[in-house]
């Protein structure tokens, strides 16, 4: 302790406080391997799998995994339109590539689907903030007055404590606490030097835990961050899935109405063929070259061709209802009476596909085969914390105080800040 009047801008630490700081810093720096303990890391979020295979949906390359490849009809116009049985109502034009699109902007299904990698990212956040710097303060008061028996004993004392301060967790999963307590007392105790009845108290008091087996190292640390990290991909693998199978639904509902109109044409034509065979059947009995029997068969056939046009316009229409809900248009819900004039044309091609590299491009393309590999990793990561878990409990603790008193708030800073 030097003299009073021998002020010093820093406290002078000896040899053994330098000695145990250093090794307390070295130790982490060991046990960090030289990494940084307040910022998260990309080992901290754990296996990362390329952004182009969660974000980016590739279309299968069948020119790579075919042997052979030709052209089985090419398109070469429409057949003479036939009688519209949906006359009256609002023809809306629609190519393949335009359902495709309506489908990923407006379908509702998807747009549910693509809500979870939002919170599963959020959740990312929230694992990241358990090692946030957290400032808190914390006060008390005492006041007692209570007979005593000894005259070392006070009568009297109030006590008044702020004790402000911030605590940083580590990513190696430690802890790091910064104090700064501030404290008034008065007494009555007649041994208690006069001038200091009344005293401030303020130290600035820096402490650190360290686990150095169950807890220790980044590994264990960032367990949760790394699990919702992986989740994260896993959510976003799920709504890649989604949105392929919504787009393969519209290439489906697209196609299913085509194959239904052209349907509904070919029920017509043979409506046609059946009224024409009813006037032959008809011309060939007036001509008694035919029995009248030509006559009920042949209104026989005309009436099925009635019931199969009739069937044809209700699976028109079912096809139209399931493609709108599918794309969820604003002005064309289901119960609208609009129909869709179709502008993209079949082009059948015959590919013979190679089964091995086929095989290959499903292992590394298909979002469950991803979603599997993730959902290993976490399971890998899960075996490694539960055995982290499975070691005792042994945890370096370090504490170093610097202690001010004096009669003012301000002399007591003074001696802090001198270390007298």
């Amino acid at each position: 302790m030097n003299d009073i009047g021998d002020a010093r801008p820093w406290p002078r630490l000896g040899v053994w406080r330098i000695a145990l700081i250093a090794g307390t810093v070295a130790a982490l720096g060991a046990l960090e391997g030289c990494q940084n303990p307040f910022a998260t890391t990309q080992e901290d979020l754990g296996e990362q799998a390329p952004r182009e295979r969660l974000r980016v949906i590739e279309p299968l390359k069948l020119d790579e995994v075919t042997s052979s490849r030709r052209s089985v009809i090419e398109a070469t116009g429409s057949l003479d339109a036939p009688p519209d049985p949906f006359a009256g109502m609002k023809e809306v034009p629609l190519t393949l590539e335009q359902a495709r699109a309506a489908t990923i902007t407006n379908n509702l299904n998807l747009k549910v689907s693509l809500v979870d990698p939002l919170i599963a990212a959020e959740r990312v956040t929230e694992e990241e903030a358990r090692f946030e710097a957290v400032l808190f303060t914390n006060a008390r008061f005492a006041h007692f007055d209570q007979p005593t028996s000894s005259t070392l004993q006070s009568g009297q004392f109030q006590d008044y404590q702020v004790v402000p301060g911030v605590r940083i967790p580590l990513r190696t999963g430690g802890t790091v606490q910064v104090e700064l307590p501030v404290e008034r007392q008065s007494t009555d105790n007649i041994f208690t030097d006069p001038a200091l009845r009344t005293s401030y108290t303020s130290d600035a008091r820096f402490s650190i835990s360290q686990p150095l087996l169950r807890n220790a190292g980044r590994r264990a640390a960032t367990y949760p961050i790394r699990i919702q990290a992986l989740e994260s991909q896993i959510s976003q693998a799920q709504a890649k899935l989604e949105v392929i199978r919504r787009v393969a639904d519209a290439d489906r509902g697209y196609w299913l109405l085509y194959a239904t109109q052209k349907l509904l044409e070919v029920r017509q034509a043979q409506y046609e063929l059946a009224k024409e065979q009813l006037e032959r059947a008809e011309r060939r009995v007036r001509a008694r070259s035919a029995p009248e029997i030509e006559i009920v068969r042949a209104q026989s056939g005309v009436a099925n061709s009635l019931e199969q046009i009739i069937l044809s316009q209700n699976e028109v229409k079912q096809a139209q209802r399931n493609l709108k809900r599918i794309m969820n248009l604003p002005g064309l819900d289901v119960g609208s009476e609009a129909v869709f004039e179709l502008g993209t044309q079949p082009d059948p091609v015959r590919y013979e596909l190679d089964p091995k590299l086929l095989a290959a491009e499903a292992v590394t393309d298909r979002m469950e085969m991803l979603q599997l590999e993730l959902r290993l990793a976490q399971d890998y990561s899960t075996i490694e914390f539960t055995k982290n878990q499975a070691l005792p409990l042994f945890v370096l603790d370090y504490s170093y105080t610097v202690n001010g008193l004096g009669r003012t708030l301000n002399s007591s800073f003074d001696l802090l800040r001198d270390d007298r």
